[in-house]
C-alpha cells in the first residue's frame, strides 16, 4: 500500500477494506485519550467506549507509513446528540485510542482540506 493520509470522501487503497471492514477492536485509551475525555469541547466524555469495529459507514480516515496502517479514525454513534469520533492506533484485535473527541450528530464537516489527502 502507499503511504499516505486517505480519506473516505476521496477514497482508501482497497486493501484497507479487505484487512479492517468487519475488524471488532478492544480498545485501551493513551493518557492523551484520557485526557481528551475530560477535557472535550462539548464536555466531559463519560462513557467512552471500549469496543469498537471498523466498518464502511464509520472509517473516516487512514494513514499508511512504510506500507503499514498507523492510524484509522472512526466515527461512531456516543449518545442521541453526539458521535465519537476515535483515532486509533490498530493492533490485531486490540487498538490504542490516540486521542479522541465529539461531533454533533448533524456536523457533516464540510470543510474537507483535500490537499491533505492521497487519492488511492
Amino acid at each position: 500500500m502507499n503511504d499516505g493520509l486517505y480519506h473516505r470522501e476521496i477514497g482508501f487503497p482497497s486493501r484497507v477494506k479487505l484487512l479492517f471492514f468487519g475488524v471488532g477492536y478492544r480498545l485501551d485509551y493513551s493518557r492523551h485519550a484520557k485526557l481528551a475525555c475530560v477535557r472535550d469541547r462539548y464536555g466531559v466524555i463519560s462513557k467512552p467506549p471500549f469496543t469498537a469495529t471498523v466498518t464502511a459507514n464509520n472509517l473516516v480516515e487512514v494513514e499508511i507509513e512504510h506500507g503499514n496502517i498507523v492510524k484509522l479514525v472512526i466515527r461512531v454513534q456516543y449518545d442521541e446528540n453526539f458521535d465519537i469520533s476515535l483515532a486509533l492506533a490498530p493492533d490485531f484485535h486490540m487498538a490504542t485510542v490516540k486521542t479522541c473527541w465529539l461531533n454533533r450528530r448533524d456536523d457533516i464537516h464540510e470543510t474537507l482540506k483535500r490537499e491533505l489527502y492521497k487519492t488511492p
